[in-house]
C-alpha cells in the first residue's frame, strides 16, 4: 500500500527536475559554444597578422609560440563543438596568450627596432580575458584581465611593442582591460543567476515531495481505516453474532481473511519486485532527457529483483545525487559515473564526479543530501554515506541489504 500511494512522487518528479537539473549545464554550453564562435573568427583574423610581422621576430619564438596559441584556440574551437573540456581549452588559450605577451619584448631579431605597427596579439586580448572568465572563479578572472592589461601597457612602451607614448599605451590597454571585466561580469552574472534558480526550483521539488509524503500518509491511513472497517469490523460484529460452532468456525475464517488482507496491504513494497533492467532503463532515459553525463556500470544485477520501493528510493537517491552533482560540481567538464552492484544479497550503488566538492564537516545547506538521499535511504533500512574534499569530487555510496529490510 505504501508503494502505490509513492511511486507517482518519484516517477512524476521527471516534470519538474526536467527542465531544472539542466539550466547551470545548458548554461555552460552556450557559453562554451561562444567561446569556441569567438576563438574561430578572431584566430583566423589574426593569421594574416601574424605572418607579416613574422619576419621581424626570431624565428624560433614565432613558430613555437604562434603554433602553441593557435593550437590552443583549435582545441577550445573543437572542445567547444563538442560541449566537452571546455575549461581545459580555456585554461590553454589564457596559458599561452599570457606567455606571448610577457616573452614579446624579446621575441624581435632587433631588440632596439621599433615596430612599425602595435603586437599582433592585441586582437586577441579579448578572447583572453574571455577564455580566463570561463575558466577560473571571479576573482582569479579579473586578476587575470588587470594582469593582461597592465603588461600590454607596458609591453607597448617598448620599441618590439611599437614604442607608443604612454597616452596610446594607456588608451589600448584601457580598452582591453574594459571590455575584458564586461565579459567576466556578464559571466559572472549569468552563472549567478542560473544557480539561484536552480537553487530556487531545487527547494521548491523538495518541498512539493514533502507535501506530497504527508498527502500520501493521509491517504494511507484512510485506507487503513477502510481495511479496518471492511475487514476488522465485520469480522468482530460476525463474530458477536455467533452462537453456533458453524457460526464460530465462519468467524473465525473471516478473521484469518482479514489479517492477510491488512498483512498484503502492508507489506505491498516486498510483494511488487522490480527487476534492475526496468530500473537501469528508466535511469538511463530520465538521465538523456535531463542531459545528465554520466557513466553506468552494473555487477551481478542481471537476474535480480529488488522491492519496488527499494527501487524507487535507490532510483530517487541517485538521480538527487547527480542532480547536486550539475549543480554543485563546479563548471566545465566533470566526469561523472553510477556504478550499481549487488552481491551477498547486498545493493549497492555508487556516484562519483571529480568536481569541486565540499567540506563534509560543515553544516550544509543543501536540503537534496538530508531529505532525498540519507533521509530516502533510512527509511527503507538502508545507509548513505558521503565522502568529499573541496577540489577532490564527491562519492555518495547508497547500501541496503536484504535480510536487514525483510526482518
Amino acid at each position: 500500500m505504501a508503494f502505490n500511494t509513492m511511486a507517482p512522487v518519484v516517477r512524476g518528479r521527471k516534470s519538474f527536475t526536467g527542465q531544472q537539473a539542466t539550466r547551470s549545464f545548458r548554461l555552460e554550453r552556450v557559453i562554451g559554444r561562444a567561446f569556441a564562435g569567438v576563438c574561430l573568427v578572431f584566430g583566423a583574423l589574426t593569421i594574416p597578422v601574424s605572418l607579416r610581422s613574422a619576419s621581424t621576430m626570431d624565428q624560433r619564438w614565432a613558430w613555437t609560440f604562434g603554433l602553441i596559441l593557435y593550437a590552443a584556440l583549435i582545441w577550445a574551437v573543437a572542445a567547444g563543438a563538442l560541449s566537452r573540456y571546455v575549461r581545459t581549452g580555456a585554461i590553454a588559450v589564457a596559458a599561452s596568450f599570457l606567455a606571448i605577451l610577457t616573452t614579446w619584448p624579446f621575441a624581435p631579431v632587433s631588440l632596439w627596432a621599433v615596430l612599425p605597427t602595435e603586437p599582433w596579439p592585441w586582437y586577441l586580448c579579448n578572447v583572453a580575458t574571455a577564455a580566463a572568465a570561463i575558466a577560473f572563479s571571479e576573482l582569479i578572472a579579473t586578476g587575470y584581465t588587470l594582469l593582461i592589461a597592465t603588461t600590454y601597457f607596458l609591453v607597448r612602451l617598448t620599441p618590439s611593442g611599437g614604442g607608443a607614448g604612454a597616452g596610446q599605451a594607456a588608451l589600448d590597454s584601457g580598452y582591453a582591460f574594459i571590455v575584458g571585466i564586461a565579459t567576466v561580469l556578464i559571466i559572472a552574472i549569468l552563472r549567478r543567476s542560473t544557480a539561484r534558480v536552480d537553487g530556487a526550483e531545487t527547494a521548491a521539488i523538495i518541498r512539493y515531495a514533502a507535501v506530497t509524503t504527508e498527502h500520501a500518509m493521509e491517504v494511507e491511513r484512510m485506507n487503513v481505516d477502510a481495511l479496518l472497517h471492511d475487514n476488522v469490523m465485520s469480522s468482530l460484529l460476525a463474530a458477536s453474532r455467533a452462537h453456533s460452532p458453524a457460526e464460530y468456525r465462519y468467524t473465525t475464517a473471516l478473521a484469518r481473511t482479514a489479517l492477510d488482507v491488512i498483512a498484503a496491504n502492508t507489506d505491498a513494497p516486498t510483494a511488487e519486485p522490480v527487476s534492475f533492467r526496468e530500473v537501469t532503463e528508466r535511469f538511463t532515459r530520465i538521465c538523456q532527457e535531463l542531459g545528465i553525463h554520466a557513466t553506468l556500470t552494473s555487477h551481478g544485477l542481471q537476474g535480480n529483483t529488488v522491492p519496488a520501493t527499494v527501487a524507487e528510493v535507490f532510483f530517487a537517491a541517485t538521480l538527487q545525487a547527480l542532480m547536486n552533482s550539475v549543480q554543485h560540481a563546479g563548471p566545465g567538464p566533470i566526469h561523472r559515473s553510477v556504478t550499481a552492484s549487488w552481491q551477498h544479497d547486498e545493493l549497492t550503488a555508487t556516484i562519483t564526479d571529480d568536481g569541486a566538492g565540499f567540506d563534509t564537516t560543515q553544516p550544509s545547506p543543501r536540503l537534496g543530501i538530508r531529505t532525498s538521499i540519507i533521509e530516502r535511504l533510512t527509511s527503507i533500512g538502508g545507509t548513505a554515506t558521503i565522502t568529499s574534499a573541496p577540489g577532490e569530487g564527491t562519492t555518495v555510496t547508497l547500501t541496503w541489504k536484504k535480510h536487514h529490510h525483510e526482518t
